[in-house]
């Protein structure tokens, strides 16, 4: 049986750590989901389709993957579509594994058959998170290594546009 996993999240931007975490998901499944969805609680920096094209641009290389956009609802039950059998998240802190946990749990009510697989990113990641990017970029700060190229183009055309 082909194994799926589905890592869902809003990529406002894809940083370094998301791609780190995805082409080592490719390295033990066979099939890598990345969704991305809206978050309604955060303020998106992009739109939808421009993390569409952004994410599918900076995972062209790695083979498995499949870049979608996620419809409204709860991650879980897109799994179940999707035939996942694994949801991936990343742990960076212990906040995050706090905060994981709990939704692991609600997961595990609603689909007892999917799991969530933990990753711990590569240290040089470990405090990487779309938010502190764009603090960062917004504050004039170098991002260069903590982003994909195309989404460090973006950023600084999207900049551009509004000097």
């Amino acid at each position: 049986m082909e194994q799926k996993v589905l890592f869902a999240g809003s990529f406002d931007p894809i940083t370094l750590g998301h791609v780190d975490l995805i082409k080592r998901a490719a390295n033990v499944f066979d099939h890598v989901y990345v969704a991305i969805a809206h978050n309604s609680e955060k303020q998106s920096y992009f739109s939808l389709e421009e993390k569409l094209s952004l994410v599918k641009e900076a995972l062209s290389s790695i083979s498995g993957v499949e870049v979608i956009v996620s419809p409204q609802g709860l991650t879980v039950d897109l799994a179940k579509k999707l035939d996942c059998q694994v949801l991936l998240r990343g742990i960076r802190n212990p906040q995050d594994l706090e905060y994981e946990a709990g939704i692991e749990a609600i997961n595990k009510e609603l689909a007892p058959n999917i799991e969530t697989v933990f990753l711990l990113p590569d240290p040089t990641y470990r405090y990487l998170s779309s938010s502190m990017v764009k603090a960062v970029f917004t504050a004039g700060g170098n991002i260069e290594r903590l982003v994909p190229n195309n989404v460090y183009q973006a950023l600084k055309s999207k900049q551009n546009q509004s000097n």
